[in-house]
């Protein structure tokens, strides 16, 4: 399974990324290079269906509410989304909005305050990835809730997301015998060439 963890600071991503217990853990943090390489090269080496379960926390909708928020640019413009869309569709990628309660949010911060987001800006940030994680297709889950002592909520919390990233890497599964592959698993029109603008 290949599951994209996205969401604010401090709504339990990285708490939601252990108790998945994946074989790898990648994490995104500040872009150091090109929209390409920080978001799509980590990944060329999964396949759907090979029985090894990656989760990335954090990914390329941090980088569109983070980047205009401190730097007033993304990494990842429009096409540049389109096209990740695809690259994680053709991986049976899962991706998971982790949200919470503006309040608990809040709470969250002033006890564990986290460096990097701004208390001022936790509501309208968690606002933006809702936003963002919808438009993208996200499901969402609150990893704070229960977080107490609620064993069966946690429970059904993992169950729930390792059912619906199981079907999607099911879907994809046949993809996994075409490496270069970008696209849904149940394309319309399959554009095929080896050189630019040559297509058989």
């Amino acid at each position: 399974m290949l599951i994209i963890l996205e969401g604010a600071d401090k709504v339990g991503k990285s708490t939601l990324a252990r108790d998945l217990e994946p074989d790898k853990i990648l994490h995104a943090t500040q872009p150091t290079g090109d929209w390409f390489q920080e978001y799509a090269e980590p990944l060329e080496f999964y396949r759907p269906g090979a029985g090894l379960d990656v989760v990335c926390d954090r990914w390329h909708l941090g980088e569109l509410v983070y980047g205009p928020l401190y730097r007033d640019q993304s990494l990842v413009g429009d096409e540049q989304l389109a096209y990740l869309s695809l690259f994680l569709a053709s991986r049976g990628a899962t991706i998971v909005l982790a949200d919470c309660d503006e309040e608990v949010h809040a709470e969250v911060l002033r006890r564990e305050p986290d460096g990097f987001l701004m208390p001022e800006d936790a509501e309208h940030v968690l606002q933006k990835f809702r936003t963002v994680a919808l438009k993208n297709g996200a499901i969402i889950v609150n990893p704070l809730a229960g977080r107490q002592g609620h064993a069966a909520a946690r429970k059904k919390r993992l169950e729930f997301v390792r059912g619906i990233a199981a079907m999607e890497e099911s879907d994809a599964a046949p993809l996994a015998h075409f490496p270069l592959y970008v696209g849904s698993p149940h394309p319309a029109i399959l554009l095929v060439g080896d050189r630019p603008g040559t297509l058989y």
